[in-house]
């Protein structure tokens, strides 16, 4: 996402937002999916403003989730 907005290819950058707002849904971050589609959406109109400042939330929320999905992996019980 961050080389699509680097490049001003905003097709890319919703297509990638896309991608990750669906594996996001699938496994439970809802968070992360709802950023995504908000960065979809702007890249869709053909937009970047913003773009930046909304990938680097995702980016922490991917964080999150990640851990939280190793966590659940090893038996380690998930804050709700």
């Amino acid at each position: 996402m961050q080389h699509a907005v680097a490049t001003g290819r905003a097709a890319d950058l919703a297509w990638a937002a896309h991608d990750l707002k669906s594996s996001s849904s699938t496994v439970g971050g809802l968070s992360l999916a709802a950023l995504c589609a908000s960065l979809e959406g702007v890249a869709r109109t053909g937009g970047l403003d913003g773009a930046e400042e909304q990938i680097a939330l995702a980016q922490t929320e991917y964080a999150r989730v990640e851990q939280a999905l190793a966590d659940r992996s090893a038996g380690t019980p998930v804050p709700k």
